[in-house]
């Protein structure tokens, strides 16, 4: 990012910030008509009329009371589409109302004072967003007791989850359209104070219950007990509720999606958000530029499929579908991928005179929010495909008929290259366009990898082939037809456009602070950011200093006479020699412990003497795990992986580290119990042999032993949840400052990162970034996310006891620490 690019950043968002200043207050004609007069005290408008199809229509209507045994009672009144919760501390204090009409999907929670009543406009139910239940069972088991509630005899179940906690639901049959209705709507207010206990009264196993009780549960529900204290069917007048004077919140989605779109071309806006566009915000969005894109060869429309087969110990065999979709014109175009047993679906779509590119993501999961990117054509095009993909194909003689077409079967000689069937009439390549305008380097350009099939059809020079491989045509259509039509309303909106000028330049400055550390050349250079604190030494915190070791005697470097440089066999003793004379230092076999043998040639290192070393810290994880690190570099759009597998039992461990997976790059053997390292890097073959605490000297990091703990992090639950490495992680947004991570947390203990000061050189090379794992503490985590330039995901996790990995080092030299002659060469 350059000095113009600040500036013009620095204008627009200046301008974003006027724009946020002018945003007109709710839109409370979208609102139902009985809310729309409640809040306003104007008459109910006569065109306020909800576009939506009912989410539920009530069978139960009346009124009913909650209350639990410190006397917190949830009061509820409903006909057949609206809702009235009055939440109450005692017999008189209302602690807060929420009130739904499930007609338009609408929610408004109102917190009253004395003053004002503070009102919050919401969606009851939004796609996607997940909803819990926070009183759950996997099984639920007969007592043989019963017991009276509101009069009636009730059986005593007990339930249990995988969490080993206990729920006791007193199960009846009355009023059983009450019920029904609680089970369809209940889970949709799981947010919502104690409305959350809702759920519970109508459980799947458990059925309808008129009291239901428990104890602290293992996560964060405390202990409780709930029962129906009062039920009356049959139509009542509504509660007097405190409508004003009100100020109001609005968030729902798409209101809220409205509020962060900037300048969209009609056609795009219309399948974003229906609502009219905030006019400030159209006229602070940076205007267009004109890339200097060429028009598309290709004007039509075409579908391809990629068929997948797999069999597993379930089922024989089980087909998979990936289906892709293609639509252009001369200045726009659409493309999308629907791949369930992938990532769920991929949109991308471009309007070249606009300067607009959209791409939207739908994992497919009940709990993650699709998402929509919007940004520029600065920085797009696949510039290795730019010109096609250089392949020398022949044609085979073999003939299929594609979609009425006959088409001819070619092939490589480069295996990779697969067979492409071409027909008799060849016609312009729509792919040989995407690679044009496709993967802006700021969109989220991992999802890519969904368009891999399809891209492996731009072959350089040649017409569209009809199949490549196991991805084949099932339409192709030229000629001018209208956009597709979609609905991405529920796609929550990052319009690219619109960033934070605070924001903007702190990543700037975090940017030029780190291109040395993307780089691969330059990782002993690599600055890891560290506490404030910890730049000062402290009583409790000793600063580690490395004693400088000797410098290197003058090298010795035989040379050959020239006279000898015509004769092969004794040029070739000459260099032996001078081989002799590099490693004669280390003709003696190193001691090392007698488990890190056979990974070592036969008689290069001998057992280690067995002796007291006195007390030792054993690390508390004992297993293993495999990471992956993803390093985006956002100037050349590099991105680069590295691979971390750590094995440890109790005092030993062994990491490796590899830039390409399945080459081991540096791999790294600890004993802590015989002080003992080993670092053994490809570069050179030389493993070196020191004490551990050589290999542990890090900066401003602490001995073996002493761990110190972290200031608590600033984590905020997103409600999302995802199985990574085969175990469950609930989603968390990090907050430090004003930068946001996403980070995905594990609950499990003990944290097989907590261990690291005691054995792996954390101050070596690329494991400098690998302390963000250790730096959490308690706090496990199994993906990280510094969005544009960093994601940190463990792959693999595997607690318990196993045997050491196999890895043949038989071709490296071992040496002692002291041979290298110098602190650069420090393992």
């Amino acid at each position: 990012m350059n000095t113009r690019s600040l500036g013009v950043l620095l204008v627009t968002c200046l301008a974003w910030s006027t724009a946020c200043a002018q945003e007109p207050g709710p839109d409370l004609t979208e609102l139902p008509g009985w809310i729309h007069a409640a809040l306003t005290g104007d008459p109910e408008p006569k065109a306020a009329k909800s576009i939506i199809k009912p989410m539920h229509t009530n069978a139960f209507i009346g009124t009913w009371t909650l209350r639990d045994k410190y006397g917190r009672r949830i009061h509820y009144w409903g006909d057949q589409h609206r809702l009235i919760f009055r939440e109450m501390r005692d017999t008189v204090t209302t602690a807060r109302i929420t009130v739904v009409d499930l007609q338009s999907n609408v929610k408004v929670k109102m917190s009253p004072s004395k003053e004002m009543t503070h009102i919050t406009l919401e969606d009851l139910k939004l796609e996607q967003a997940g909803y819990f239940y926070e009183l759950f069972n996997d099984t639920v088991i007969a007592t043989g007791r019963t017991e009276n509630v509101m009069g009636q005899t009730c059986e005593v179940l007990l339930g249990a989850n995988s969490n080993k906690d206990t729920t006791t639901y007193y199960r009846t049959t009355v009023h059983p359209k009450l019920f029904a209705d609680l089970k369809v709507w209940a889970v949709w207010l799981c947010r919502e104070g104690n409305l959350e206990y809702l759920s519970a009264f109508s459980d799947r196993n458990a059925g309808s219950s008129l009291r239901v009780k428990w104890k602290n549960q293992g996560y964060s529900t405390t202990a409780g007990d709930w029962y129906f204290e009062e039920i009356t069917p049959g139509k009542q007048p509504m509660p007097v509720l405190p409508w004003r004077p009100n100020r109001i919140i609005e968030e729902r989605f798409l209101f809220t999606n409205n509020a962060r779109l900037g300048r969209l071309p009609d056609w795009m806006r219309e399948r974003i958000n229906r609502l009219p566009a905030v006019k400030p915000l159209v006229q602070s969005t940076p205007p267009a530029v004109d890339r200097g894109l060429p028009d598309n060869r290709f004007v039509g429309n075409f579908t391809a499929q990629t068929m997948t087969r797999y069999i597993d110990e379930h089922k024989d065999t089980t087909e998979q579908y990936a289906n892709y979709t293609y639509w252009a014109d001369e200045r726009r175009a659409v493309i999308s991928v629907d791949a369930p047993h992938e990532k769920g679906i991929t949109l991308y779509m471009v309007d070249l005179d606009n300067d607009v590119a959209v791409a939207a993501y739908n994992e497919g999961h009940s709990y993650v929010i699709p998402r929509l990117y919007i940004g520029t054509l600065e920085r797009v095009g696949i510039p290795e495909l730019m010109e096609g993909i250089g392949i020398e194909l022949v044609p085979m003689a073999r003939y299929r008929t594609i979609l009425g077409e006959r088409c001819e079967l070619h092939v490589s000689m480069e295996r990779w290259a697969g067979h492409y069937w071409y027909p008799e009439h060849p016609t312009p390549n729509p792919v040989l366009d995407m690679v044009r305008w496709m993967q802006p380097g700021y969109i989220q350009s991992h999802h890519m990898k969904h368009f891999e099939d399809l891209l492996a059809f731009a072959a350089k020079g040649r017409p569209m082939p009809y199949a490549v491989n196991g991805t084949y045509l099932t339409s192709f259509k030229p000629g001018k037809v209208p956009p597709p039509a979609m609905d991405l309303s529920n796609y929550r909106v990052m319009d690219e456009r619109f960033r934070d000028f605070e924001q903007e330049r702190q990543e700037y400055e975090r940017d030029k602070a780190r291109q040395q550390a993307i780089s691969i050349d330059h990782w002993d250079d690599v600055v890891v950011p560290v506490d404030e604190g910890d730049s000062t030494p402290k009583e409790t915190e000793p600063v580690i200093e490395e004693a400088p070791l000797p410098g290197p005697p003058p090298p010795v470097v035989p040379v050959c006479p020239s006279n000898l440089a015509h004769d092969q066999e004794q040029q070739a003793s000459c260099c032996l020699a001078a081989g002799g004379l590099r490693h004669q230092g280390n003709a003696q076999p190193i001691a090392i412990p007698a488990w890190m043998q056979p990974y070592f040639a036969e008689g290069s290192t001998t057992i280690l003497p067995a002796g007291d070393r006195g007390p030792v810290k054993h690390n508390s994880f004992i297993g293993s795990y495999t990471a992956r690190m993803t390093i985006h570099d956002t100037l050349d759009g590099i991105t680069q992986m590295l691979y971390l597998s750590a094995w440890q039992d109790s005092t030993r461990g062994v990491m490796q580290l590899e830039l390409v997976r399945g080459l081991p790059h540096t791999i790294w053997f600890a004993d802590i119990g015989a002080n003992t390292g080993v670092v053994a890097n490809a570069i050179g073959r030389k493993a070196v042999v020191s004490d551990l605490h050589r290999v542990l000297l890090v900066d401003r990091l602490r001995e073996p032993g002493k761990i110190r703990e972290f200031a608590p992090l600033h984590l905020e639950a997103t409600g999302r949840i995802d199985t990574i490495a085969g175990m469950p992680c609930t989603q968390y947004d990090l907050i430090e400052g004003r930068d946001t991570m996403d980070t995905w947390t594990a609950a499990i203990a003990p944290s097989p990162f907590a261990d690291g000061p005691a054995w792996i050189p954390l101050n070596e090379g690329p494991l400098k970034t690998f302390r963000l794992l250790w730096k959490f503490g308690d706090t496990v985590v199994f993906r990280f996310q510094l969005v544009p330039l960093l994601t940190l995901e463990l792959l693999e996790y595997h607690p318990g006891a196993s045997t050491p990995p196999r890895i043949d080092l038989g071709r490296y030299d071992v040496i002692p620490v002291t041979a290298l002659g110098s602190t650069s060469g420090r393992p």
